[in-house]
């Protein structure tokens, strides 16, 4: 009778020592599945930090340009307001001459 007791208890050992090696064994999964999970989402931030990185360059650079063309339009603004002044000058210089033309030709 102690035989078998030995015996039953000894089966219902290696039933728990065989769930207990399962269980190791899954969790040894998922644990190299998580490493695998955790190196991509490294992989994708690196990732993210070389594009971010790209357009904070591509940013300065369009900035840098944007500046220029702002300089180069008040540039325009300023040589196109010197043209008007040089116009209605020339304009009423020539009203002044027309208006002596006539006045000598009467």
């Amino acid at each position: 009778l102690l035989c078998m007791r030995m015996r039953a208890y000894d089966v219902c050992l290696q039933k728990q020592m065989a769930e207990t090696l399962r269980e190791r064994d899954a969790l040894q999964k998922q644990l190299e599945e998580e490493k695998v999970t955790s190196q991509q989402l490294k992989k994708q931030v690196d990732s993210g930090h070389t594009a971010y990185k790209q357009l904070a360059e591509e940013y300065k650079h369009q900035r840098s340009k944007s500046l220029e063309l702002q300089e180069k339009m008040q540039e325009l603004e300023n040589i196109t307001v010197s043209l008007n002044k040089q116009l209605e000058t020339e304009r009423a210089v020539c009203r002044v001459e027309h208006t002596v033309v006539c006045f000598v030709l009467v």
